[in-house]
């Protein structure tokens, strides 16, 4: 089993109003601190941190909504979440700014390798873990 698993849960998959839970679980014997910045995870309006891809076609959907600029990730600015060993952290959201086709299949998964942090500081440079995040396929109605 990897260290750190995500995946996200369906919760709604009408193509108006789709919307996902994302869940990061650490298992692990190591109190985890997770970077929000630029993941499922960060509490702003962020499906663009989401990859979706047509199921069909394979091609990726382009994302059509605001991008925002930010300062890099800092711990003493809030940019990580602490997951306690065996615990997990989730967070629920839209999926939109998406041209989503009812009747259509989506494969949802996270763009990049999450790195994650042992040591909680400003100043930690040893990055120990990578998440390993399932896809999930959902048909729109």
């Amino acid at each position: 089993m990897a260290q750190l698993t995500g995946r996200f849960i369906v919760n709604n998959n009408h193509a108006s109003d789709f919307e996902v839970t994302f869940q990061l679980t650490n298992n692990t014997d190591k109190t985890v601190h997770a970077c929000t910045f630029g993941t499922p995870l960060e509490i702003i309006s962020n499906s663009h941190h989401i990859k979706i891809v047509d199921d069909e076609t394979n091609q990726p959907i382009e994302y059509r909504g605001v991008l925002a600029k930010r300062s890099p990730p800092t711990v003493s600015g809030g940019d990580y979440v602490t997951i306690q060993p065996g615990g997990l952290v989730q967070y629920k959201q839209a999926v939109c700014s998406f041209p989503f086709k009812a009747g259509n299949r989506y494969r949802i998964s996270v763009g990049e390798k999450w790195e994650c942090l042992t040591e909680y500081s400003d100043d930690a440079d040893e990055i120990t873990l990578i998440a390993d995040v399932e896809p999930c396929v959902v048909t729109l109605a």
